[in-house]
């Protein structure tokens, strides 16, 4: 799932989450060792072709492209 390859350019992120949340994050963290920004970040690499795609209907104002994307991005999950 964590990619080793030449790490990128990174910039500093700020963004507030639900408490749960971070009580999940610092979990998943302290039992794997992997860091809170690290995870997210492999989380949103991930995730980024929906991303775009989810974008790409949004400016076009598609919603039937949208919804598939969504579909699309629930089987990956359920996968």
């Amino acid at each position: 799932m964590f990619s080793t390859e030449k790490k990128k350019p990174k910039i500093k992120a700020s963004f507030s989450i639900p408490h749960e949340s971070n009580e999940i994050l610092n979990r998943f963290s302290e039992l794997t060792g992997v860091s809170k920004s690290e995870f997210i970040s492999q989380v949103l690499d991930m995730t980024k072709p929906y991303l775009e795609q989810l974008i790409l209907a949004i400016e076009n104002d598609d919603i039937e492209a949208a919804k598939k994307v969504e579909e699309d991005f629930k089987k990956q999950l359920l996968t």
